[in-house]
């Protein structure tokens, strides 16, 4: 996603929650993830303006 237009962090997480949700809604499918280390990823950002634009955007709260 990275340095591409109209691809951000935030699109990523999105489409990883959607495919999550999908693969659950079939029942007979197994999904798996790969979770990398972002530790430095948001060091400049607001975190608490972070924490509600997930939650708006409908991230479940166990994510956030």
């Amino acid at each position: 996603m990275g340095n591409r237009t109209n691809r951000s962090t935030e699109t990523a997480v999105e489409l990883l929650v959607e495919q999550i949700y999908t693969v659950w809604k079939t029942g007979n499918q197994v999904a798996s993830v790969l979770l990398l280390d972002i530790a430095g990823a948001f060091n400049t950002v607001n975190h608490l303006r972070l924490l509600d634009n997930l939650r708006k955007k409908g991230v479940p709260l166990w994510f956030i």
